[in-house]
């Protein structure tokens, strides 16, 4: 109680400590009356110090929680928030309170103790008055539960956009509640018409409708609206409106997560599906607490890859991923699974053998992706694919491969002088074998784009150079290998470093890939081809010239050969041979004593070298005696 509250002895309903309010202190008895009369009940307070203080109360409003006047008053105290549950009493004190200080009306539902023990509901009505003197007053009509409010009570906890009261015998709307606009218009009048007219506009009821079947048992199920997308949620109960038996239907809006879930399940089925027939088959592995690896699922295409039934490889790998694995292989395998595990590396590639069988083997490229679940668990998803004739191309391929460059390096072909092969992408020489023992790796190095331009340095002429250069560095090589070039050739004279004389030589150049690496490979051949091109300069100069044969010398090395001769002709020297000894045969054998002077002076080699250095050509006369005589 206020200290400063002031005792009445005038009203029969208030004790002896109970405050006379300002505003109501000359009431009289016909005024006590009526206030008596008002169904349900009145509070009248003192608003001070944060406590809502009772002035008046009548006994209606204590018999609403079953107490006499007396009791109800020692229950209210100094604050009539007292007779509130405790659940209730923050959600009212704030709303009174609001209401107190922006001088507005107030309205609330709440649960009060029944004198009995149990929770019944109270509405009330209030509103702040001012009292002359500038005190603060709170006027608040209380009333007991109606339907609808014991409806409310019901409903109190339920979750849902819609709640909807329909007669059972009629279909009529009892009650309306939505939450959210799902099918009543605001300010639209409902209840009282039939559901489907009022919610639906049709004129029978719908074909959908959920009411007087199998669900009555207050489990959600959907609710799909015919030409619509919309889908819904409902749950119905059976209850009595006010001696009406009538359904309680609860809706709510689902239709997003609804056509989620839908496509969730179509994708899930379509994966399902995939998973389990995919060719080559998937396996999910997870890693125990001892570090085995262990499947969590095996399809069938797995199985039907190994040429085994899917019991069968749940027997063999059941407990270890690694038991069908080849024991040459096993090791590699699994300790690339391992590490991708620990470094979280989100893809890998392996490629190793598992069994197919009972005791045969195929080759396996496993694409394993790692994927962590929810707690950060690791697990691998394994998808395999049988390449075993792939393998086997790939090793024919190599061994062709292989066959060809030892080939190449081993086989003889005339006037080579140079062979090898390099690797163009990766830029190094693989292998040089030098017939001339110039030293060339020594001297240009083991870089190929170095190397060739160090060939290229070797070729005497300026344009032959640079047509060098442009044929058989990488990027023109490259460019050609996208167009379906494949051999790319040159001749051109150049002059090696240990040789005194140069060489007309053919650069032929092949491109191949390697079947290990794809790496663009060059097989480098250089032949020799100074004495066909000696041989056609000859013929180009003599060709207008009558001869019995023509013969190819080499100064320098005391060598020579017949290029060209005529059938018909006698006294043909042999196809080729040591230039001195021939000549001294011809000079004794064939030629006229008088003319064998001039003769041995003009065949003789340094004659001819001296002769030649200062003149294109020369001739003499002489004369021959045949084996007749």
């Amino acid at each position: 109680m206020r200290k400063n509250a002031v005792p009445s002895t005038d009203s029969p309903h208030m004790g002896e400590n109970t405050p006379t309010p300002e505003p109501g202190a000359a009431w009289t008895p016909d005024v006590r009356s009526i206030l008596e009369n008002i169904p349900g009940g009145i509070l009248v307070c003192a608003v001070a110090d944060g406590l809502l203080t009772p002035v008046f109360c009548s006994g209606g409003a204590a018999a609403l929680s079953g107490h006499t006047h007396e009791e109800y008053l020692t229950l209210l105290g100094d604050d009539v928030l007292r007779a509130v549950c405790d659940e209730d009493r923050p959600k009212v004190r704030a709303a009174i309170f609001s209401a107190v200080q922006s001088g507005g009306p107030v309205e609330l539902s709440y649960r009060v103790r029944h004198k009995d023990g149990r929770q019944v509901w109270v509405h009330l009505n209030g509103r702040r008055v001012d009292a002359p003197s500038g005190a603060t007053t709170f006027y608040a009509v209380l009333t007991g539960m109606s339907a609808e409010t014991k409806f409310h009570q019901r409903i109190a906890g339920e979750a849902a956009d819609g709640i909807y009261v329909i007669g059972k015998k009629d279909y009529r709307l009892l009650y309306v509640n939505e939450r959210i606009n799902l099918f009543v218009d605001s300010g639209v009048p409902v209840v009282g018409r039939k559901c489907y007219a009022a919610l639906h506009g049709r004129r029978e009821p719908c074909e959908f409708c959920p009411l007087g079947g199998c669900g009555e048992d207050g489990k959600n199920r959907e609710m799909p609206i015919p030409a619509s997308d919309k889908i819904y949620a409902t749950a119905i109960r059976e209850t009595d409106w006010d001696g009406i038996p009538a359904y309680v239907m609860y809706l709510s809006d689902i239709t997003v997560k609804a056509h989620a879930d839908r496509e969730r399940e179509r994708l899930e089925r379509y994966y399902q599906t995939l998973i389990r027939h995919l060719p080559g088959g998937i396996m999910v592995l997870r890693r125990d607490a001892d570090g085995a690896l262990v499947p969590e699922f095996i399809s069938d295409g797995f199985a039907a890859m190994t040429g085994m039934t899917l019991e069968q490889v749940y027997a063999l790998y059941g407990g270890d991923a690694g038991a069908g694995v080849h024991p040459d292989d096993a090791g590699y395998a699994l300790s690339r699974i391992r590490r991708q595990m620990d470094t979280g590396l989100d893809s890998c590639e392996t490629v190793y053998r598992l069994r197919k069988g009972a005791h045969d083997y195929i080759w396996v490229k496993n694409r394993s992706a790692l994927i962590l679940d929810e707690d950060g668990t690791p697990r691998i998803y394994a998808m395999f694919s049988d390449v075993s004739d792939e393998v086997a191309e790939r090793a024919d391929l190599s061994r062709r491969y292989n066959d060809m460059l030892m080939q190449h390096h081993r086989g003889f072909v005339r006037g080579e002088i140079i062979t090898g092969h390099c690797n163009i992408t990766g830029n190094v020489i693989i292998e040089i074998t030098d017939q001339t023992n110039s030293r060339l790796l020594e001297t240009f190095g083991h870089a190929r784009e170095p190397f060739f331009e160090g060939l290229a340095g070797l070729v005497v002429d300026e344009d032959e150079r640079r047509a060098f250069l442009e044929r058989f560095l990488a990027p023109p090589l490259r460019a050609a290998f996208e167009r379906g070039e494949l051999r790319h050739e040159l001749e051109c004279f150049v002059k090696l470093p240990l040789e005194a004389q140069g060489r007309y030589v053919r650069v032929i150049v092949k491109l191949v890939v390697a079947p290990d690496s794809g790496d663009l490979i060059g097989v480098l051949s250089v032949l020799d081809v100074t004495e066909q091109k000696v041989s056609e300069q000859i013929l180009n100069r003599l060709a207008h010239a009558s001869y019995d044969f023509l013969a190819d010398v080499d100064l320098t090395h005391d060598r020579y050969r017949i290029l060209s001769f005529k059938r018909q002709a006698g006294a043909l020297p042999l196809a080729r041979g040591v230039y001195s000894e021939e000549a001294a045969r011809f000079l004794q054998s064939l030629v006229v004593p008088k003319d064998r002077e001039v003769c041995a002076k003009m065949l003789d080699l340094e004659y001819m070298r001296r002769r030649l250095e200062k003149e294109e050509s020369y001739y003499f006369h002489y004369s021959l005696m045949e084996g007749n005589g």
